[in-house]
């Protein structure tokens, strides 16, 4: 006897699959990725510290990342900004986040999101998201948690840390709030060097089904 499963999940891809350059930072986008920020260091006059760094492919080796202003942690790492900035309020919507500087990725296609890894910038391990929560939408102002951290450390070269995610809906917006830092008294900046998602995209699904003989 034959057995038929599938069709099955798309394939596990990473998202962005490209790389961004400040492109993605404009109302018209990039290869169809969007990229908007709660705040940027220094108001984005350097280039290597703009949001779209955490999308452009360079872990942060080269310096480059998505930063925020010193101060707006506090020396223990929590979130110090007066008044905190926040997603849902942001946004528009009736959505209860937390407060927090955060990063929002548009996507061409919605995708389900399995996990998500997260840099610092180059060496500085104590300017990095130490907490915080993932979130996805649909329209740009209904936020839906997806996942939470904490105690995230970091290494000297090109170190990625792993958060484990397992959504079960499509979005087409994803949201990262950094509710800490790993700052310390005398370095209280934060910066992502790189972020990517890997999920699988929405569709009918992969073509391939699975034959099994069953006796």
């Amino acid at each position: 006897v034959a057995e038929y499963t599938g069709p099955h999940d798309r394939p596990l891809r990473k998202y962005p699959e490209v790389a961004l350059s400040v492109t993605s930072e404009s109302a018209s986008g990039e290869h169809g990725y969007k990229v908007s920020w709660s705040s940027i260091y220094d108001n984005g006059n350097s280039a290597g510290e703009r949001p779209f760094n955490a999308f452009n492919g360079d872990i942060g080796n080269g310096g480059v990342a998505w930063m925020v202003g010193s101060g707006v942690y506090g020396a223990d790492g929590t979130y110090a900004y007066n008044p905190p900035r926040n997603l849902g309020t942001a946004t528009g919507g009736n959505s209860t986040t937390v407060n927090g500087e955060y990063i929002i990725l548009q996507t061409p296609n919605r995708i389900k999101v399995k996990h998500f890894r997260i840099s610092d910038r180059s060496t500085n391990t104590d300017r990095a998201a130490e907490a915080g929560k993932l979130y996805g939408s649909n329209d740009g102002s209904t936020w839906y948690e997806l996942a939470s951290f904490s105690e995230l450390t970091y290494r000297d070269g090109d170190y990625f840390n792993t958060v484990h995610v397992n959504a079960t809906t499509y979005y087409d917006r994803l949201a990262l709030v950094v509710t800490n830092s790993t700052a310390t008294s005398s370095s209280t900046f934060m910066g992502i060097g790189e972020l990517e998602y890997y999920g699988h995209e929405e569709g009918s699904g992969s073509l391939d089904t699975t034959l099994k003989t069953v006796y």
